[in-house]
């Protein structure tokens, strides 16, 4: 290859390319915040189970009562008949206090929620992949990125050195008559220009290593070695057999987003159910005329209540119908998502394998290309060298050196 180990050697932590995944799948924060979401995700569930579990709550209160109500009742039981006697009951306070609980006997809309819980972690489950698979992605460019960059830079680096040869010669040459100053002027001219290109590739270099890190939520003030090797990657010769597009992120999260539909049309038909419930209450009560309820005097009374509750809807004025409604033509709509996007994935895939095949021949070619480029140019070298050729024609091989070399690293 055309880069040597060496090239990437400096201080600082090494990643091959596996590593450098790992690393960022590990620390990337758009990948924390999306398993907090899972987490978070897992309280709803025990928020939607509480609803089934028992409910329990205490009350009590003081009440003043400013003016009894008056009564009217029949004056024989005062020994007046014939007549009405208004009476006031009560005392001027009343305090009780109550514990109430109750229990959901049976609601299928609440099992149903239930399901629906369990759905929307599987779905934020399959957000948390497809982050991971976005940083998996990205940090893999990346890395290729400052390699190829890195390889660009070595190789402008070798044409300088090998300019740098010719102007040695070519100035004895000069020197001894055997050269024209033109010549000579040609040469460091190229020679400046490839000291421009190696400075611009220097700066990108750079700004793809501070990139990467970035990616890989790497510290960006930290030294990064890369061993993994662009030239020396074997490449698959062909793309996996046929695609199944049910492994496919997207596709996974458009079919979870229909089975969720699916459970919330469920649980709006059930919702039509009579639920039961049942009711318990248990409390004191004491009254007095005076507030001195803590005296040995006052009597607390004890009551409760035992009840069964059914809750039957009737008519919402079809709401529940129109919501249905929605639901199936949303539906529709998720199938055909699904169908227009297995065959945007299947269309991506033979795009993909028929430019695979045509890259892998390329880069063939090109590698062969380049050698004979290199071949031709050393010949060239020696030739100008012992003053059988001119100085154009030199320049006119370092020029298809350049191309073959700028071809071979775009095939890569």
């Amino acid at each position: 290859g055309l880069v040597s180990p060496t090239f990437f050697a400096q201080q600082g932590t090494s990643f091959t390319l596996q590593e450098a995944v790992v690393y960022g799948v590990a620390h990337q924060v758009g990948i924390q915040k999306s398993k907090l979401e899972l987490a978070k995700n897992e309280q709803k569930f025990n928020e939607a189970l509480a609803m089934y579990l028992p409910q329990v709550r205490a009350s009590g209160g003081v009440n003043n009562n400013l003016k009894l109500a008056t009564n009217i009742i029949p004056g024989a039981v005062f020994g007046q008949p014939g007549q009405n006697v208004a009476v006031k009951f009560g005392t001027k306070y009343t305090v009780n206090g109550f514990i109430d609980a109750s229990q959901v006997i049976y609601d299928q809309s609440l099992i149903t929620g239930l399901s629906a819980n369990k759905e929307l972690q599987t779905m934020t489950q399959l957000t948390v992949n497809k982050s991971e698979e976005q940083v998996i992605f990205d940090v893999a460019m990346a890395y290729y990125n400052v390699q190829l960059i890195g390889l660009q830079k070595e190789i402008v680096a070798v044409n300088v050195q090998k300019l740098d040869s010719l102007l040695k010669i070519t100035k004895v040459q000069l020197d001894l008559g055997f050269a024209k100053q033109l010549d000579y002027d040609k040469l460091k001219v190229n020679r400046t220009n490839l000291e421009t290109e190696l400075a611009n590739i220097e700066l990108n270099y750079q700004q793809q290593l501070v990139y990467l890190k970035y990616v890989m939520a790497y510290p960006l003030d930290d030294v990064i070695q890369l061993t993994t090797n662009v030239e020396n990657e074997k490449v698959a010769s062909s793309i996996s057999s046929k695609m199944d597009v049910t492994n496919n992120l997207d596709f996974q999260l458009l079919m979870a987003q229909r089975r969720m539909t699916n459970i919330n049309i469920s649980q709006l038909k059930m919702s039509y159910l009579p639920s039961f419930s049942l009711g318990f209450r248990y409390g004191y009560q004491a009254q007095r005329n005076q507030l001195d309820f803590l005296s040995s005097a006052t009597t607390w009374y004890p009551n409760s209540v035992l009840s069964i509750n059914m809750n039957v809807p009737i008519f919402d004025g079809l709401t529940k119908h129109a919501k249905i409604q929605q639901l199936n033509i949303q539906q529709k709509q998720s199938l055909l998502d699904e169908e227009q996007l297995k065959n945007t994935l299947n269309f991506q895939m033979k795009n993909m394998e028929t430019k695979l095949q045509v890259s892998l021949g390329a880069l063939e070619a090109q590698r062969n290309n380049l050698q004979l480029a290199e071949e031709i140019y050393q010949t060239t070298t020696v030739q100008y060298q012992s003053g059988f050729i001119s100085t154009a024609e030199l320049l006119n091989a370092e020029t298809s050196l350049k191309e073959a070399q700028t071809n071979y690293l775009r095939s890569i």
